[in-house]
């Protein structure tokens, strides 16, 4: 088995994420380590997204060339574009996009997850990353060579929320600041407490 490397970091900037697990590390098989994940979507039309893009494929080059010498037969890559992934195709907003799955393994530490003025974030928070938001992100590149097989795998290092985008199904939670009124904490005068059932 070759030794792994690892890339320059690449950095990432408006992209949508997806798949988003950045608060709680999820193991998926028994025997797995537990991990945190996202995928980013890149638009090849977008001039910055396009560079990354380059970025992204220069530098799986570099560590095939240093890892292997050449592309290997079935060499795994954890980035593409999404329409010619049959599965990935189908999901929403993948259409026409380049996406890149990134991973960071609980044992290594907490992904850290910050907001648009760089102070850290936490679930439910306004600035929370949600699935369809986009974010900054700075991601590696690492060669991945053992039992698994051979691939090209990448670190999800830190993550910015930078803005809202249209949350992919289900991704946003609803937020009490954004849904609810305050509530007075007594019951108005001449109003008596009712169990909600007297109607029924």
């Amino acid at each position: 088995m070759a030794k792994s490397k690892t890339s320059e970091v690449i950095k990432l900037k408006n992209v949508r994420g997806s798949f988003l697990r950045l608060f709680k590390a999820k193991a998926f098989q028994a025997g797995q380590d537990a991990r945190y994940e996202a995928t980013f979507l890149l638009d090849p039309t977008n001039a910055e997204h396009a560079a990354a893009i380059a970025q992204i494929k220069d530098e799986a080059k570099k560590l095939i060339a240093a890892v292997w010498g050449e592309k290997p037969p079935g060499l795994k890559l954890c980035f593409g574009m999404a329409d010619n992934d049959e599965m990935k195709a189908k999901y929403e907003g993948y259409k026409g996009m380049f996406y890149i799955t990134t991973a960071q393994p609980e044992k290594n530490g907490r992904v850290g997850v910050y907001g648009r003025q760089r102070q850290p974030v936490v679930e439910g928070d306004k600035e929370a990353p949600y699935s369809g938001c986009y974010l900054n992100t700075n991601i590696t590149l690492w060669t991945q060579d053992n039992t698994f097989g051979k691939a090209i795998r990448a670190n999800l290092r830190i993550v910015q929320f930078a803005k809202d985008g249209p949350a992919f199904s289900g991704a946003a939670p609803a937020r009490a600041e954004d849904e609810l009124e305050a509530l007075e904490d007594k019951t108005p005068a001449g109003v008596a407490a009712s169990d909600g059932f007297d109607d029924l």
